[in-house]
């Protein structure tokens, strides 16, 4: 759905964030060591601080209500992952950390999360967080208007997604496109991204409306299910979208079926095959259709022709021939396709020669070897 896949996880001691590819942590709270900037004096650490280190201008503590309080410029470490706030209260009897005003956390990966207010009860398993917007390394962000944290289970209630880069901007036009949703759930124990209610918008205009939609989390390297559709227009195909399907076979190997639906010219039946083989690896992809036999004036005749395209290309080690030589390596590229306006109708690949060959190489320190056939197709 996203080119980035998104979440927010208040776990027992860190904050995830992610996309498609990140993990935003905070705190996990467990050690040893406490400090305190400006002051004359350490009081001794309550059983909730254990190695969090932070700085204040001001730290108040209260031994009988077991509670610390820390003002002006809060600073927490751990590791790479920095939280300032304006105030942050911590009580070792209820076992609950509030942060407020002008809450900001930052990742390792530049990843930054503003809010306005934090609260973690529960031995930090239960958790409140009050206007939150996440600014990722690459300028996409997500807002929401509040979220809680029960067991395994986030709510994040009004949120909206996108990876525009102006929108960041004050003064800045609204972004190109984003998707908001009344609810995204994520369940950690299932590793599943729930979403409901969801709006796709396109220059603030609604385009495309789901009340359900899931994917895995990120903690999942890859699952079978729907990848991102395309939609298009042409005066050939008339409307089409494609809506491709990844099939998760193996850890070394997948398969993506890409059916190309047209107005026009019928179904595109189209895929990729790709396989790492331990020496090397490779991929096939292709597609066919029974499309309508058209004369030169685009007129569509009674009968039709099977049309269709393949491609593959590959690269291996040849590790039993380091005996000879320090690397020796084989790769190919096989390129075919029926006629020559097929790639330019169904793909808008406009290439006038398709190159195949298969060669085989040897590098060294000082020099370099190939031998191979070679082959056009115009």
């Amino acid at each position: 759905m996203l080119r980035k896949l998104i979440v927010i996880s208040l776990l027992s001691g860190p904050f995830l964030f992610a996309s498609s590819l990140f993990a935003f942590s905070l705190f996990a709270f467990s050690g040893e060591s406490l400090s305190f900037e400006n002051q004359s004096t350490t009081p001794k650490t309550p059983d909730l601080l254990k190695d969090i280190n932070f700085s204040a201008q001001k730290v108040e503590y209260d031994s009988e209500k077991g509670l610390i309080i820390a003002t002006g410029d809060v600073t927490l470490f751990q590791e790479d992952n920095v939280l300032k706030a304006d105030r942050v209260t911590f009580n070792n009897k209820t076992r609950e950390v509030r942060a407020t005003g002008n809450i900001t956390i930052r990742d390792d990966s530049g990843n930054i999360l503003f809010m306005d207010e934090s609260i973690l009860q529960g031995g930090l398993k239960n958790a409140f967080i009050r206007n939150v917007r996440i600014l990722f390394s690459d300028d996409a962000h997500l807002v929401a208007r509040e979220g809680t944290r029960v067991g395994e289970l986030t709510v994040l209630n009004k949120a909206a997604y996108s990876p525009c880069k102006t929108c960041n901007e004050d003064g800045q036009r609204k972004p190109l496109w984003q998707i908001r949703a009344d609810k995204i759930t994520h369940d950690a124990n299932n590793k599943v991204i729930k979403y409901k209610n969801v709006l796709l918008e396109i220059a603030g205009v609604p385009i495309l409306y789901t009340p359900y939609f899931s994917h895995p989390d990120p903690t999942v390297r890859s699952a079978s299910g729907f990848l991102v559709p395309e939609f298009g227009t042409s005066s050939e195909l008339g409307i089409n979208v494609t809506v491709p399907y990844y099939f998760n076979l193996a850890p070394d190997k997948d398969l993506t079926i890409e059916p190309l639906i047209t107005s026009n010219e019928g179904v595109v039946l189209g895929g990729t095959y790709r396989q790492h083989t331990g020496n090397g690896q490779f991929y096939v992809a292709g597609s066919t259709t029974n499309a309508l036999d058209r004369d030169i004036t685009e007129i569509g005749k009674d009968n039709r022709e099977i049309r269709g395209h393949l491609f593959s290309e590959g690269k291996f080690d040849l590790d039993n021939l380091k005996m000879i030589g320090d690397q020796w390596q084989w790769d190919y590229a096989l390129r075919w396709v029926s006629d020559d306006t097929y790639l330019r109708r169904y793909y808008q690949d406009r290439s006038d020669v398709l190159k195949s060959h298969a060669k085989i190489e040897n590098f060294t320190s000082r020099s370099y070897f190939t031998a191979g056939v070679f082959g056009c197709d115009s």
